[in-house]
Order: structure tokens, then C-alpha cells, then sequence
């Protein structure tokens, strides 16, 4: 062995002692790689040098001159390859000894184990570096194979856990067989590395044996080895087997027990969950019975307090903690009724402990209904009804006692509020200025007070023998028994009516009876209060103000059906129209059967019948009477009233007789219609029963009269009228048209002129929209259009040829001429709108006012057109009448400059249709 492998192996054990002492928690990790990596750095040097052939003199600078001899036999001057390798292997090993793969394997074992391989192949003299079976100086001596060999095993049983050390010390068939093997393994390279070991010394060479002797040797060692280990696997089946069927009977007499046991642990687990849970619900039903209980105790408006069996006060709920609160002290009895302002009903002292019903319930008495007063600290005081009673043990013992208080203090002020309300009720019943009474439920009296008794006229006594039918009038009473029922059957809750009693000692007084009842405790009604007010005088007023309602009604019927005759004779000229409403009022507002009006015709003195309402037939209408026939004929010429009372005693005297039959008329009364001193005509009024009219009705009867009268005298003046103004109207238009032939007479070139552009003017104004009053005044207008023509001198008006500037000026003073004439007259001033503007132009460059656009009146712009229309197509002194088609072309022309385009549209519009009708709108050829 050399120094250096001496020297290796030193390091090895040191290495593996620290790694040791990690593996157990000493702390020394990191020398122990150190080391490690010394060794293989060792081994990496001598390797090299081996594999090279060259010596690096390690040896020499580790020990320098002290190496020699040893034995006679010189020291190497270097290792072995196979040992360097060896030491590298070993020196890996304890570097990587914590470490493993991804795959759980731990690359130190496989190190440490192929060093050991290569020991004991260098024991046996199996170097692999060696060249041949005999003596290498170079191979691994028997001593270093052997100290590596060890040294690999201390490796390897460093983690006794893990790897091939787990499975040799494992108890399987694997761990015993890897345990019978390992010392062949390891013994028999040994004992052949001796046997080689012995040879050398002996001088013998190892190839003398020759090969078959060692490989026999082999063979019988292995041999023995095998036979051994099969005896000792046989005898491990057996023993294997035996225990495995006395497992296999023990495991099934665990396994019945096992099931036999948790059956009785189930049964018991069972039996044991249902305690809990029945226990769970016990609990559970305590605690919600307690909180029930608490509940119940806190939210009753009861104050409730309770001590226990050493008299300290032990429960409050709530009401009495809000009302008192729980003391922050121990209180003895003695100090309950200071501490708590317990004062005697009366609040005259307070209360002794004696007196506290507490403290008498602690003493063992029942306390029943205690009245005291509480006086808090905030001034404000309470009065309680307190009831209290001990509570015992099982065996009679005092535990404490309870006491109930209820707050009287609402009912308390509510009783005193009574007692006044009674009394005041008492002196308000006696004192009322209307009668009250209180009945029972049939209507019997049982009190009355002052004001009713003077209604009836009975004192109280004599009304308390009687009931509320035996003072009701008889035509009252059902109607009074049916309101009782109802009010006694729960319909209604009270009544107010008009009833009428009957007074002691005769007469009737009206009442307003408002009657309401009081039920008892079942809801059944108990008694009946009624309140009653004298309206006698109220009735008797109320029956005048009806009867002048009525007059005031009927009154104001007749103003209004006078008011509504006025209207039909305002609103409307037609006399047969005004006499039928005259009539249609005499029916509705005298409350006749028929009426009928008869026109006095002077001219051949007979009175005609013109309107009529009322009767069965009309064979009346259209009939008439000389003056002085019959009674309409003898009520005209008198100016006096004729009344018939009954028809059928004077048949003989009545004319109208046979054109009357089977209306059956009775009461006849005949009025003249007299305006103005003069007989009009005769209202007639017919009634099928006897009349007795008043002298109202009489009076309204000569009003509707009047007013007949002065709607005939109205209407024949306004026809008279009427009649006037059409002739008046004649005469204007014929001194009209007048003027105009007189001007066509002056201008003959312009003869018929006028008459032409009339009649179109007026058809264009038609489509244009303007109403016929306002086409009567463009008429008028039309044919007065060159009325101012007369103020220009002839020599201007008839030259043959163009006029000169001086003329035009002269000849345009004709529109000013014309308003000038025309203005002062106010039949004709509606009509100046074409005399004075028909030469304005739509551009406003025309004549006299320059006017533009719409501020020509639209008829001066109808006007123009057709002006213009008849103008071109005429002849004249200074040129020959144009074509249609030039002067439509020229017209056009003119639309927005002198003419309005509207008005030429239409015009066009006018023109087209006229071509279809016979309408005379062709110029005069002369």
C-alpha cells in the first residue's frame, strides 16, 4: 500500500465518520463533502499519472525523504490505476451521498458499489489492470482491496433505508437471501485472495495450481453455498407457509370478533347517539321553553319582580327594568319601598315592609290585587294593582316568592275622565236646548229631559209609561218601526228623519229625530238615544218658501218664455215662424190644451187663421172669419176679452163648431192683438176642462198678447220696409246703369264697353272667391269705372290720335275725379275700390297712388284684367282691335309686373270655359 493510498483511506474513514454524524444531526455536512472531494481528487491525480505512464511525485511531495524501504522490498513510486479508480469511485460516493434522481436512485450506491466490485475482483487477482494472472507490481495489493472493500460497505450502511441496504435488511425472502449470500460473496473472494496470498509467499506461481484446481475450488464453494442456502430457503418456505395458515385461521377468528365487536359497538354507538340526540332535544326544548318563557316575561306590559328564598330580588323582566330598573346594590326589605318610592294607594306614606306585597309573599301569603303607587325618580307617578304568592320545593320549602303588578295609572285617570264625562253628560242631557231621550231597544222611554218633555207636552213620568209609537203620528209610524228594526237587526247604526208627534192635549209638532243606539257587551243593541229638534215653525216657513218658490218659478218661466218671443222676433223677419213659437208659449205657460192666432187682413176685413198648436187636426189652418163672426170675430172690433167658460152650453154662438168636433174643447178664451191703437188680429186659447184662472194668469195671458201684436205690427213694418229698400235699391241701380250708357253715349268708340267687362269681371270675381254683397258693389264699381271720364274735356277723351304727354297727364286725373264724385256718397263708397284704383299696377308703377301688389284691392285687380281683356280686343281711333291669341299672349306678358298672377290664372281659367258656354264676351264690331 502506498502512502497515498494509506492516506486516501485515512480520509475515507474520516469522511464517512462525519457523514455519520450528519446523517444523525450533528452539523457536519459540509467538511464531510470537503474530505470527500479530496479523495476523488486524489484518486483523479493517480489515475492519471497511471494511465499516462508518468510520475507526478506525489508521494515524494507528501512525504518527501522519509520514504525507504520497508522489509527489504522497495515502496512503489506510485499507486495502482485500479486502486486510483477505486478511490475516485469512493470519493464520488460520499460526495453524492444525499443526493437522488428524478426517479428516486441514489448514484452514491451505484459508485460505492462498483469500487467494491473492483476490490474484490483485485483480491481474487482479477485486476483489470493487470496484464496476466501472475504477480502485477502495478495491480491492487490484498490489504488495500480489503480496506476498500470495507470501507465501501461502511458507505453503504449509512443509510441502512435505503437501497441495497434496504433490501438486505428487509425481512423478505429477498433480504434473507441477499443476507445468506453476502458472505459467500465477500468470504469467498477473501479465502481465494488468501489462498493466492500463501502461494506468492510460498514461492509458488498461481498458474502451477493450474486453472481447472481453482475453478473446481469455485465449484465446490458455490456449491456448498447453494446447497446451504436451498436447505435454508426450504426450511423458511415451510416455516413461511405454517405461519401464513396460522395467520390465515388467526386473521379470520379477528376478523369474526372484529365484526362481533363492532356489532356491539354499533348497537352501543346507536343506543349511545339516540341518548345524545334525545338528549340534544331535551337541551334544545329546555332552552327554547326558557327563551319562550323569557319572551313571554319580557314582552308582557306586567311589571313582574321576583326574589329569592333570602328575600334579595333575583328577576326583573323587562317592563320592570324599563319601569324601575334591577338595583345596583343588595337591598334588604326594610329598603324596598325607599329605594322604589312605594307609596300607599292614597300616596299618604310609604308603604311598610309589612305593607309591600312582595315581602307578604315572601312571608308566605297570597297577595291578591294590592293597590299601590310607584313614584320613580323621574317625578312621575304610577299606580300598580300588585298580586304576589310564594313558590315552594318539593318538599314545602320557601325558594322565593313572585309578584305580578299592572299598571292601573291609564284606567285610573280613564275612571275620573268618566265620572266627569257622566257629569258633565248628566247637566248637558237635562240642560240641552233640544230633546233627548233614552229608549230601550222596543222604543219604551226610560229618561227624557226638560226640552223633551216641553215638545210632547208629557212630564217625564207620564212618557215612561208610554213608548215611542204611542207620540208618533199614525201616518209615522210604519215608516218609524222600520228604522227601529233596522238599527235592532244591525243594518244601520243610526237614522235621522222627519217624524211628527202628537202633543198632550191635541195638535201635531214636526221633529227631526236623529236616533243612534248603544250596544251591551255581545254586540246586541241595548238601549236607543234620540235627539229631537222642534221644526214646526221651520216646516211652516218651508212650506211658504215653497209655495213663493213656485210663483217665483212660474214667474220666472213666463219672463223667460216672454224672453224667448222676443228672441224669435229678434233673430227672425218670418212672421209664420215668430206666431209658432207665440203659440207653443201660450200652451206650455198658461197650461192650455191649444192655441191658435188669427191675422186681421184690412183690405177685406177677415181674420185668418196663420199659426195654431194644440189640436187633434188641422182643419183649422187656412180657414178665416169675417169681422164680427163668431167670438174671435166679436173680440176684434171691441178690443175687449171674450171668455167661454164651457163650449157645450154655447155650441150655437161658436162658428168654428163643425171644424172643432171631437177636440172637445171646453174653456174658450179670445184676446185682440192690438199695436198702436190698431186691431192686428186675435189670440184664441182652448182648454178641454173648465179653467179658473187667476188674475196672474189673465195678466200673462194680455202680455203674451202684447207681444203677438207687437210682433205682427214688427214684422209687417219690417216687410214694409223691406219692400222700400228693394225699390230704393232698383232706383240706384238704374241711375247707375244710367250713368253708364250715358258715358258708353259720349265715348261711342268705347259703346258696350262697360256692360262686357262687367259680366267678366263678375264671373272671374265668382271663381276668385268673393261673397255676392261684395260682387254687388264690384258691380256697381264696374259700371261706374270711367265715371271720372266726364270731367276730362272731349278733346282730350275723343282725339283721333295718340294723346301728348300734356293730355296723358290730363286723362289720368280721371280715377281722382271719379273718388272725388263718388266718396261723398255713402250708397256708392263700398263701390269706389275700381273707379279709383282700376289703373294701378301690380309692380306699382300705375296710377294715381302708385300702390303695389295686394295693396290694390282685389276687385280693382279683377277689374284690370278683364278691363284690359275687352280694351285690346276693341277697336279704337288710334288702332284696330287685336287678335285672341296677341292679347292672351300680352296678358301673360303683363302677369307680376302690371297684373296679379293669381287673377291672370284665373282669368285663363274663366276664358277656357267660356269658349264651351253661350256667354256674350265678344267686343261691339262698330
Amino acid at each position: 500500500m502506498t502512502p497515498v493510498t494509506a492516506l486516501a483511506l485515512i480520509l475515507g474513514g474520516l469522511s464517512l465518520l462525519l457523514a455519520v454524524k450528519e446523517h444523525w444531526g450533528s452539523g457536519a455536512h459540509r467538511p464531510s463533502r470537503a474530505i470527500a472531494l479530496v479523495i476523488a481528487l486524489l484518486g483523479l491525480l493517480e489515475l492519471g499519472a497511471g494511465l499516462t505512464g508518468r510520475d507526478i511525485g506525489i508521494d515524494g511531495w507528501l512525504f518527501g525523504s522519509r520514504l525507504g524501504t520497508a522489509a527489504g522490498h522497495p515502496v512503489p513510486n506510485r499507486m495502482a490505476p485500479s486502486t486510483a479508480l477505486t478511490i475516485v469511485l469512493i470519493g464520488l460516493g460520499l460526495t453524492f451521498l444525499d443526493r437522488e434522481t428524478a426517479h428516486g436512485r441514489r448514484p452514491s450506491q451505484y459508485l460505492t458499489l462498483t469500487a467494491a466490485a473492483i476490490a474484490l475482483f483485485a483480491m481474487i487477482g482479477a485486476d483489470p489492470f493487470s496484464a496476466g494472472p501472475s504477480f502485477n507490481p502495478m495491480a491492487m495489493a490484498l490489504p488495500t482491496a480489503l480496506s476498500f472493500s470495507l470501507l465501501s460497505l461502511g458507505i453503504l450502511g449509512i443509510r441502512p433505508d435505503r437501497g441495497l441496504m434496504a433490501v438486505i435488511s428487509s425481512q423478505g425472502a429477498g433480504g434473507t437471501m441477499a443476507r445468506r449470500l453476502l458472505p459467500a460473496a465477500v468470504l469467498l473472494p477473501a479465502l481465494l485472495g488468501g489462498i493466492r496470498w500463501a502461494g506468492e509467499r510460498a514461492g509458488f506461481d498461481i498458474s502451477q495450481f493450474g486453472l481447472s484446481g481453482l475453478v473446481a475450488s469455485h465449484i465446490v464453494l458455490f456449491a456448498g453455498f447453494i446447497g446451504w442456502n436451498a436447505s435454508l430457503l426450504h426450511h423458511l418456505d415451510s416455516d413461511r407457509l405454517r405461519t401464513e395458515d396460522e395467520l390465515r385461521l388467526a386473521h379470520d377468528e379477528l376478523e369474526v370478533r372484529v365484526w362481533e365487536r363492532t356489532a356491539e359497538l354499533a348497537r352501543a354507538n346507536g343506543a349511545l347517539l339516540s341518548e345524545i340526540a334525545a338528549r340534544k332535544r331535551a337541551d334544545a326544548a329546555l332552552v327554547r321553553e326558557q327563551e319562550f318563557q323569557r319572551a313571554v316575561l319580557n314582552n308582557l306590559s306586567d311589571r313582574i319582580v321576583a326574589c329569592d328564598a333570602e328575600g334579595v330580588l333575583s328577576l326583573f323582566n323587562r317592563a320592570s327594568e324599563e319601569s324601575h330598573g334591577q338595583p345596583a346594590e343588595r337591598l334588604t326589605a326594610e329598603r324596598w319601598a325607599a329605594h322604589y318610592g312605594l307609596f300607599l294607594a292614597d300616596k299618604s306614606r310609604l308603604l311598610e315592609r309589612e305593607e309591600i306585597p312582595l315581602y307578604r309573599a315572601w312571608r308566605g301569603e297570597t297577595v291578591r290585587d294590592a293597590e299601590i303607587v310607584l313614584s320613580p325618580t323621574d317625578e312621575t307617578t304610577r299606580t300598580f294593582l300588585a298580586s304576589g304568592q310564594p313558590f315552594f320545593d318539593a318538599h314545602g320549602t320557601i325558594l322565593g316568592a313572585v309578584v305580578v303588578m299592572c299598571d292601573i295609572t291609564e284606567r285610573k285617570r280613564a275612571d275620573a275622565t268618566l265620572r266627569e264625562s257622566e257629569e258633565r253628560f248628566r247637566s248637558v242631557f237635562e240642560h240641552a236646548a233640544i230633546g233627548m231621550a233614552l229608549m230601550t231597544a222596543t222604543g219604551r222611554y226610560l229618561r227624557v229631559n226638560r226640552a223633551f218633555s216641553e215638545i210632547t207636552g208629557y212630564a217625564e213620568q207620564e212618557l215612561q209609561a208610554l213608548d215611542l209609537f204611542a207620540i208618533t203620528h199614525p201616518d209615522d209610524r210604519e215608516e218609524s218601526l222600520r228604522s227601529l228594526q233596522s238599527i235592532r237587526e244591525g243594518a244601520a247604526n243610526r237614522f235621522v228623519a222627519v217624524r211628527r208627534f202628537l202633543r198632550k192635549g191635541g195638535g201635531v209638532v214636526w221633529v227631526q229625530n236623529s236616533v243612534s243606539f248603544v250596544k251591551d257587551g255581545q254586540g246586541r243593541t241595548a238601549n236607543i238615544i234620540a235627539l229631537c229638534e222642534d221644526i214646526t215653525e221651520r216646516k211652516r216657513a218651508e212650506q211658504e218658501i215653497r209655495l213663493l218658490n213656485a210663483q217665483l218659478e212660474l214667474r220666472l218661466s213666463r219672463l223667460n218664455a216672454l224672453r224667448r218671443i222676443d228672441l224669435a222676433i229678434t233673430a227672425s223677419h218670418d212672421l209664420g215662424e215668430i206666431l209658432t213659437t207665440l203659440v207653443e208659449q201660450v200652451t206650455s205657460q198658461l197650461r192650455v190644451d191649444a192655441a191658435a192666432i188669427l191675422l186681421l187682413d184690412s183690405h177685406v176685413e177677415t181674420l185668418g187663421y196663420v199659426a195654431a198648436s194644440g189640436f187633434a187636426s188641422d182643419r183649422i189652418t187656412g180657414t178665416s172669419l169675417r169681422r164680427g163672426e163668431g167670438y174671435a170675430g166679436h173680440a176684434a172690433p171691441g178690443h175687449h176679452l171674450v171668455n167661454v167658460p164651457d163650449l157645450r152650453q154655447s155650441s150655437h154662438e161658436f162658428v168654428l163648431t163643425p171644424l172643432l168636433e171631437g177636440e172637445g174643447f171646453v174653456a174658450y178664451y179670445a184676446v185682440p192683438l192690438v199695436a198702436n191703437g190698431l186691431v192686428k188680429g186675435v189670440l184664441e186659447v182652448f182648454h178641454r176642462a173648465p179653467l179658473a184662472p187667476d188674475s196672474e194668469w189673465l195678466g200673462f195671458l194680455e202680455a203674451l198678447a202684447a207681444q203677438a201684436a207687437i210682433a205682427i205690427d214688427g214684422a209687417t213694418l219690417f216687410d214694409d220696409l223691406q219692400r222700400t229698400h228693394n225699390e230704393l235699391t232698383l232706383a240706384y241701380d238704374a241711375t247707375i246703369e244710367g250713368w253708364s250708357r250715358a258715358m258708353d253715349l259720349r265715348d261711342k268708340e268705347t259703346e258696350g264697353h262697360t256692360r262686357r267687362v262687367t259680366v267678366m269681371a263678375l264671373r272671374l270675381a265668382r271663381l276668385m272667391g268673393m261673397s255676392e254683397a261684395d260682387l254687388v258693389h264690384l258691380r256697381r264699381g264696374a259700371l261706374l269705372h270711367d265715371i271720372g271720364k266726364m270731367g276730362i274735356p272731349d278733346e282730350v277723351l275723343l282725339k283721333p290720335g295718340p294723346l301728348t304727354d300734356e293730355e296723358w297727364q290730363v286723362m289720368r286725373r280721371h280715377p281722382g275725379y271719379a273718388h272725388e264724385w263718388l266718396a261723398p256718397i255713402p250708397y256708392l263708397a263700398p263701390a269706389l275700390d275700381i273707379p279709383y284704383a282700376h289703373h294701378e299696377k301690380w309692380d306699382g308703377s300705375g296710377y294715381p297712388r302708385g300702390l303695389k301688389g295686394e295693396q290694390i284691392p282685389l276687385a280693382a285687380r279683377v277689374f284690370a284684367v278683364a278691363d284690359i281683356w275687352d280694351a285690346l280686343r276693341s277697336d279704337r281711333p288710334y288702332r284696330a282691335g287685336w287678335p285672341e291669341e296677341r292679347v292672351l299672349e300680352h296678358i301673360q306678358s303683363l302677369s307680376g309686373t302690371h297684373l296679379d298672377p293669381a287673377v291672370v290664372d284665373a282669368f285663363l281659367e274663366v276664358l277656357a270655359s267660356s269658349r264651351t258656354e253661350a256667354v256674350d264676351v265678344a267686343p261691339n264690331p262698330a
